[in-house]
């Protein structure tokens, strides 16, 4: 987990619904595909409380952490530095946009509109999308045209088959 956004994170999940902290833990893991350990989440669960950002409700033996209203005010702050330095990420796509052909940029500005208005369901893939970047990211710099060639094909049969899943769906909702 990248240092300095598990609090973002906490903040966000409690703002769904009470936590215990193994559940945040839990629940981290599966947004983010990595498991913050005890010695990060519950440190940070006592910091938060103690900047009153999140309350402390006791059921039996469980702690169940929420947010607080001092907490929901500072999701809003993180929420609007977040659209102000999106703002800046599409100032800058439109720049390379305007001084290159364009069309590498279409994909990026429609994944950035659509995120930007929530519409990505990334979230439940995220563990896997990580790992797909982090094997693209082996390619970056490859130059052998068999490697390429076979990249590509392996991309083009997953776009295939995420279309069908797609329509499959679409099927069956009409």
């Amino acid at each position: 987990m990248i240092r300095g956004h598990l609090r973002i994170v906490v903040l966000t999940l409690l703002k769904k619904q009470e936590m215990t902290g193994y559940q945040l833990m839990k629940e981290i893991k599966e947004c983010i595909g990595s498991k913050p350990s005890p010695g990060s989440i519950y440190p940070l669960l006592e910091l938060l409380h103690k900047k009153k950002l999140v309350k402390v409700r006791k059921k039996g033996r469980k702690k169940l952490y929420l947010l607080s209203k001092k907490g929901n005010n500072k999701l809003l702050e993180i929420n609007k530095k977040k659209k102000e330095i999106m703002g800046k990420v599409q100032e800058g796509i439109n720049v390379l946009e305007s001084i290159s052909n364009g069309e590498e940029y279409i994909f990026i500005k429609s994944l950035l509109e659509e995120w930007e208005a929530e519409k990505l369901p990334l979230r439940r893939l995220n563990p896997e999308l990580f790992e797909l970047r982090e094997a693209l990211l082996l390619f970056i710099k490859e130059t052998n045209q068999k490697k390429i060639k076979k990249i590509k094909k392996i991309l083009k049969n997953a776009s295939k088959e995420l279309k069908k899943i797609h329509n499959e769906k679409e099927k069956r909702d009409n």
